[in-house]
């Protein structure tokens, strides 16, 4: 497994006890901004409300409705919150599987989109 980012430092920040201090090593950029990745906000109400959901359970401010759910540091038990979640604001039965497949906003946005059309 590859780190999705990584801070290059001049030496590890140490505690009195010589032990690394954690709560001083630098904060790594986010995969996007790493990247260069253009932010696209969420474009509609449906967009906006799973962005809504996905922040709140992964604790991030905004997310970029092409950032992948899991290079955001998703795991299996957020996906089922996240899932809990659209399945009681949107009245669409989404299942696990489908949260694995469709892993930014967009598509997400785009298979509920035709859950509600059919």
């Amino acid at each position: 497994m590859l780190p999705s980012s990584w801070v290059a430092l001049q030496a590890m920040p140490l505690n009195a006890n010589l032990k690394v201090d954690r709560a001083a090593l630098p904060a790594p950029e986010s995969t996007a901004v790493a990247q260069g990745a253009a932010f696209v906000a969420p474009r509609n109400a449906l967009e906006r409300q799973i962005e809504r959901i996905w922040s709140e359970v992964l604790e991030l401010d905004a997310i970029s409705v092409h950032d992948n759910f899991f290079e955001l540091g998703a795991d299996s038990l957020a996906i089922a919150r996240v899932r809990n979640r659209l399945v009681s604001a949107l009245s669409v039965d989404l299942s696990i599987e489908t949260l694995f497949d469709r892993t930014s906003i967009a598509e997400v946005a785009k298979e509920v989109e035709a859950r509600l059309r059919s």
